[in-house]
């Protein structure tokens, strides 16, 4: 799990479930290593996207059956040298350590009806190796009229 660790919102409004998970659900890239790096270098981030993990099952409804994902216009965010705009990987000073391609593990999904997402994007905080991402959402509630 990454240093922003896991956040789930739910939010209730009498019959109306909203929800919204943050955090790295650790999906990759279905893609050979050399081919994703290089694609990742060239910024191709819809053909690697045609290959994510994550937007497949989305589509397929094999897991998170309704739940939906902003477009993602962003470079991916993991995995990177701590402090470094270098992913992990890529010879730095000679370091070298286990293999990880490029992917998108961090993410934001939600669920319910009258929820909109107007932003998503990824910070570039180096704390870890992983960028965080953050949205910015709009709920549509049923105000109750007053009791008196």
């Amino acid at each position: 799990m990454s240093a922003f660790g896991q956040i789930i919102l739910h939010l209730h409004f009498f019959s109306t479930t909203k929800k919204t998970l943050l955090r790295d659900l650790n999906y990759r890239i279905y893609l050979p290593e050399a081919t994703t790096r290089c694609l990742v270098n060239d910024g191709k981030w819809s053909i690697l996207l045609q290959k994510d993990q994550l937007k497949a099952e989305l589509k397929e409804g094999c897991i998170f059956k309704g739940w939906q994902e902003e477009e993602i216009d962003f470079a991916p965010t993991y995995k990177y040298y701590p402090d470094s705009d270098d992913y992990y990987g890529c010879s730095q000073n000679g370091k070298r350590g286990k293999s990880r391609a490029p992917a998108w593990c961090d993410r934001i999904i939600w669920f319910g009806k009258g929820l909109k997402q107007s932003q998503y994007n990824r910070s570039e905080f180096r704390l870890s190796d992983h960028r965080p991402v953050r949205a910015i959402f709009t709920a549509e509630v049923k105000v109750p009229s007053p009791l008196y």
